[in-house]
């Protein structure tokens, strides 16, 4: 039988202050599946290995080809105009003709290609940085196991306090029983009043 642990969320956990604690009954699988869930030291290793792996793939793409592409588009709605010697086109002597040159737009592209042959420090940062992911992982691996061992601990240690706090109250409803025997058995005079004092004390 799956054991299960009652655990009282107060208002200190939500935020609120309520009248009566509001009671959840979770397992011991429940615990742990919401500590590795929730644990801050997890998240924190997690992002660490994030950043290793962004800082790989960084580097990696530095060491591929780099291709940069750019088109330009140019509108000259009035073109400008140059007067040529009309002699040129068997016009007199002395006459000019307009001519215009370009378009009215334009349309101009561009393409770069960049590869880096040889980079030391890429090179040797590539190495390194997979070195850390791999220690990031590690560090992962025994923080979850450290998590999963302290809730699991907790766990426990709460079902023990759990079932001692109902073995302190079985002892007391049967010392009230007792003492109550007791009181029955004086007024009768069956008992004295010492018997009913230990009693008493025991309870206290």
């Amino acid at each position: 039988m799956k054991k299960v642990l009652t655990i009282a969320f107060w208002a200190t956990f939500i935020g609120t202050i309520p009248a009566q604690p509001s009671v959840h009954t979770v397992s011991l699988v429940e615990c742990l599946d919401m500590a590795l869930e929730n644990s801050a030291q997890i998240k924190k290793a997690r992002l660490d290995r994030q950043g290793f792996e962004l800082r790989l793939r960084e580097s990696r793409s530095a060491a591929y080809p780099q291709i940069n592409a750019g088109v330009r588009y140019e509108y000259a709605p009035v073109l400008p105009t140059q007067l040529l010697p009309g002699e040129l086109f068997g016009q007199a002597d002395g006459t000019y003709i307009p001519v215009q040159f370009n378009r009215p737009w334009q349309f101009t592209g561009t393409v770069t290609v960049e590869q880096q042959i040889y980079n030391e420090s890429l090179f040797r940062g590539i190495p390194a940085i997979n070195a850390g992911r791999s220690i990031s992982d590690l560090l992962i691996n025994r923080t979850e196991e450290e998590v999963l061992y302290n809730t699991a601990t907790v766990f426990y240690q709460t079902l023990q306090m759990e079932q001692l706090l109902r073995s302190v109250n079985a002892n007391l409803e049967k010392l009230v029983a007792l003492q109550r025997i007791a009181e029955l058995q004086l007024e009768n005079g069956y008992a004295i009043p010492t018997d009913v004092k230990r009693i008493r004390v025991a309870r206290t």
